[in-house]
């Protein structure tokens, strides 16, 4: 039952929500649906009464952690029903990728600690082996704006200004080349200015690569120092 539409433009959404879950998981191993949070509908034989682990957050505060977790991906997400994995609860999701094709992963969001995960083959794995996770905020959010990173003779200096945007000075030895405002999007950031151009990537290995397009010829991988 299609009940809540989450997406991945920003916090504003319209969520209706109907009291009764669908109680339909014949087939997932150890997973109970629930008609109102913290409630169990049916006994699975050796799990817990779920009503002693009553959800801490409610559905709506959900929609928005997955929200801000999808941003940057393009994905689409519909909430589907409540469930016991193991043992957490979690609000669980359908997930629709850039392509508007169904994925066979659902995402959850665990009713105590908003934890987002992938749920797979009846299991709650970290959201980082989402397919989409280098695109998401999630990711982005982790990455370190900050720091000296050099490359033979040049030092390139990042200081964050803001949640989108860091400060950076470009040195060859004791003289400095090129400094100014770079915009974060996503895993990258760039700055423009004149003839100018700079992108800066950090890579999985924490290293910064910089391509510029100009008269500088600082373009290379800097390793943090």
């Amino acid at each position: 039952m299609l009940l809540a539409m989450v997406t991945a433009c920003g916090r504003s959404q319209e969520t209706k929500i109907d009291p009764a879950f669908s109680a339909d998981n014949e087939g997932e191993p150890d997973v109970i649906s629930f008609p109102e949070s913290g409630k169990s509908s049916q006994d699975t034989g050796g799990s817990e009464n779920y009503e002693k682990n009553k959800f801490l957050i409610e559905q709506k505060d959900a929609d928005v952690l997955l929200t801000e977790a999808l941003e940057g991906t393009d994905c689409k997400a519909v909430f589907e029903e409540s469930l016991e994995i193991g043992d957490n609860g979690y609000y669980t999701y359908t997930v629709t990728d850039p392509q508007g094709e169904d994925m066979k992963d659902r995402l959850g969001v665990d009713g105590f600690s908003g934890q987002v995960v992938v749920l797979k083959d009846g299991k709650a794995e970290d959201f980082s082996s989402f397919a989409y996770y280098d695109r998401s905020s999630a990711r982005n959010r982790d990455i370190n704006w900050e720091g000296d990173f050099v490359l033979d003779n040049l030092t390139v200096s990042l200081v964050p200004a803001d949640e989108l945007s860091f400060e950076f000075s470009v040195f060859k030895k004791d003289e400095k080349l090129l400094s100014g405002v770079a915009r974060i999007e996503g895993p990258e950031a760039f700055f423009e200015s004149g003839e100018e151009k700079l992108e800066f990537k950090m890579t999985e290995e924490g290293t910064l690569q910089l391509v510029e397009t100009g008269r500088l010829r600082i373009s290379g991988q800097y390793t943090r120092q």
